[in-house]
């Protein structure tokens, strides 16, 4: 998973962009969590503290759902989960190309709260 973040030095407004099959991240983070850091700090807790007990762990968020099951993190927007979808159809959906690539994305949990990280010190730094 590659991405880039970028600073619009005329608005202000932060901006991150994702590589293909992960778009979804880049919407995910500059809508929902922002560039406050305690909430992406917040956000990274949580998914370290879950990630220890196995639990299968759900964030509802204004317009995209963090799911995390076995080590897994799944962010997808909420239009998707209309109608309480099960994970396991969303992947399925994944794998048979039935979806919106910008509208879902799985990666491992180290490597979201690596990104979270990156994202957290890039915010802070401008």
């Amino acid at each position: 998973m590659e991405y880039e973040f970028k600073k619009n030095t005329l608005d202000g407004s932060y901006n991150a962009s994702f590589s293909m099959g992960h778009e979804v991240l880049g919407r995910w983070l500059t809508d929902e969590l922002g560039t406050q850091a305690p909430v992406i700090t917040a956000m990274s807790e949580a998914l370290q503290s879950v990630g220890v007990t196995e639990q299968e762990w759900r964030h509802l968020g204004k317009h995209y759902t963090v799911i995390m099951q076995s080590g897994e993190v799944t962010v997808v927007a909420n239009m998707l989960l209309q109608g309480e979808t099960e994970l396991d159809e969303l992947h399925q959906q994944q794998d048979l190309g039935f979806y919106d690539d910008e509208q879902i994305a799985l990666c491992g949990l180290e490597d979201l709260l690596r990104m979270l990280d990156d994202w957290c010190a890039f915010v802070r730094s401008r």
